[in-house]
């Protein structure tokens, strides 16, 4: 008989990956981020989130899919906001609009239309 599953065990680690990675390329438009002085890559910022992501525990992500508008925009503002914090707390987070189009209009995301 199989041991019944943890309710860890039916999270896909792959989410939180993708969560992280589509929250820094919305962040990435306005803001840059910087440890000790130095620009920090995507992937390092990407990976902090994930880990981060990953220890919420699955009963906060569970009300985020269920039915109910109330407790489900309350927790998307709770996990915002303590992710929030974790990334201020580790980086520092600077306005940076230029950080993706420069004034040249060119970057990462190409030129503007």
């Amino acid at each position: 008989m199989a041991s019944p599953r943890k309710a860890s065990d039916r999270r896909d680690p792959q989410c939180a990956a993708l969560f992280a990675r589509d929250i820094v390329k919305a962040l990435r438009a306005q803001i840059g981020f910087r440890r000790d002085g130095e620009a920090v890559e995507d992937a390092t910022v990407q990976e902090f989130l994930r880990a981060a992501i990953w220890e919420r525990p699955v009963e906060d992500c569970a009300v985020l899919v269920g039915i109910d508008a109330t407790p489900r925009d309350a927790a998307k503002r709770d996990i915002s906001k303590r992710l929030a914090e974790r990334l201020k707390a580790e980086f520092e987070i600077f306005h940076a609009p230029a950080f993706r189009h420069g004034d040249s209009g060119t970057g990462p995301l190409g030129p503007r239309g």
